[in-house]
């Protein structure tokens, strides 16, 4: 047994310092604290080898964007889709912020969702105002598969042009350069393109978190597509109509009702095939009616694919894990210790360490600042520890509840 440090070896015995209960936890930290510092030290060794290895890979994934914006595109022509379920409201307003983009050729094709509101008159009225406007729709007596998905298919099947983009009614370019900068990454070699979208941001708590969460989704699906993409957003992605057709589209996802972008992403990419589109001017914003009610339909439906995705070797998938764990090893490591070397009586040791876990914390956030500010979102500074610290504590929550719908997730026969 260690002898103890003497500090602490006057006041565990000190008359009427410390309780009964109390002085069997020191006794038990002093005879054991060289072993648990190298268990502590161990643990913030091995966070900090995840910080560097993994978690700055996730930022750089957000500040890095392929291709040459608005310089090498403009050049192709492009067919814009969006799926509508009674959105007319959305429609008058998001629509004409995309049917107005300039310096490219692209028309927009609607299909309509057996829609009761006024979508049809909507779409009847901006047709009369925009030449290069079109709509289809989904057929009433259509059974047993996702009508999401269905809309999709058919929305490029009606398509004129090679590359197709996807957004929602609900969504808006932020300039009018957005569909000029995707068209910058339809290169050679290049079959998908991930744009970025997030929820217009009104600076409220419930705003930060859900941005925070759809941000992290993009992460990983950029980081993912230096390899083979994972998954993307429908608000704001390229593909080919050749590769859509090639790969028959939704054949082997047609029966679930989520999925309409990750899961197509995920079966279409390839090795290099997928370039990223991240930068302000690409930015889509999303403008629910309800934000936190769009928010846990997201994560519901994001938990569920990603059970549905294939994962053996996904680097992306693997950082994003070694990340969490880095996280609370760090944490668990400078807790320990500091919570040690103050038992222990070694006050200049116990407040280097929490000052190491500040500075730590620092250039975490230094470093989401620069990531973030790529995109155009807020500064998260110290909120992006609890951010980090709460999100894979709550992942198994949101599974629980996708098995608890799995029926809801489904169409059946």
């Amino acid at each position: 047994m260690p002898v103890l440090p003497p500090p602490l070896r006057l006041l565990l015995f000190a008359e009427g310092c410390i309780t009964k209960k109390q002085s069997k936890t020191m006794a038990f930290v002093l005879s054991y604290y060289t072993e648990i510092l190298m268990f502590a030290g161990t643990c913030a060794v091995l966070g900090l080898l995840a910080f560097v290895l993994f978690r700055t890979k996730l930022y750089r994934a957000l500040s890095k964007t392929d291709g040459n914006l608005l310089e090498s595109g403009g050049e192709k022509s492009m067919t814009v889709i969006i799926c509508c379920h009674n959105e007319g409201d959305a429609l008058e307003t998001n629509l004409p912020k995309i049917m107005e983009q300039r310096s490219v050729k692209f028309e927009v094709v609607v299909v309509d969702d057996c829609s009761s509101d006024s979508t049809p008159e909507v779409l009847k009225r901006m047709e009369n105002r925009y030449s290069n406007l079109r709509h289809t729709f989904v057929p009433v007596t259509a059974r047993y598969v996702s009508h999401a998905k269905l809309a999709v298919s058919l929305g490029v099947k009606a398509a004129r042009h090679e590359w197709i983009v996807m957004t929602r009614p609900t969504c808006a370019p932020v300039t009018d350069l957005w569909l000029k900068a995707m068209s910058s990454c339809f290169a050679e070699g290049t079959d998908i393109v991930l744009g970025y979208t997030n929820y217009a941001d009104d600076d409220t708590l419930a705003a930060g978190r859900a941005v925070f969460e759809r941000m992290q989704y993009n992460m990983t699906w950029y980081l993912s597509a230096r390899h083979k993409a994972c998954g993307g957003d429908g608000g704001n992605m390229a593909f080919r109509r050749s590769l859509f057709l090639e790969c028959d589209g939704y054949a082997d996802s047609l029966d679930r009702v989520f999925g309409d972008d990750d899961l197509l992403v995920n079966a279409m990419s390839t090795d290099g095939n997928t370039a990223v589109c991240c930068a302000p001017i690409a930015t889509i914003r999303e403008y629910p009616n309800n934000l936190r009610r769009a928010w846990r339909r997201l994560k519901l439906v994001r938990t569920a694919s990603f059970m549905h995705t294939p994962r053996r070797g996904n680097a992306a998938m693997m950082s994003v894990r070694f990340s969490n764990i880095g996280h609370y090893l760090w944490a668990v490591g400078w807790i320990l210790s500091a919570a040690t070397f103050f038992a222990c009586g070694y006050m200049i040791a116990g407040t280097a360490v929490c000052l190491a876990a500040i500075l730590m914390s620092v250039a975490d956030a230094l470093l989401m600042k620069h990531a973030v500010a790529a995109v155009g979102e807020r500064n998260y500074l110290f909120l992006l520890w609890w951010y980090e610290t709460v999100r894979p504590l709550v992942y198994p929550v949101w599974k629980l509840k996708v098995w608890l719908s799995r029926r809801d997730f489904k169409r059946h026969i």
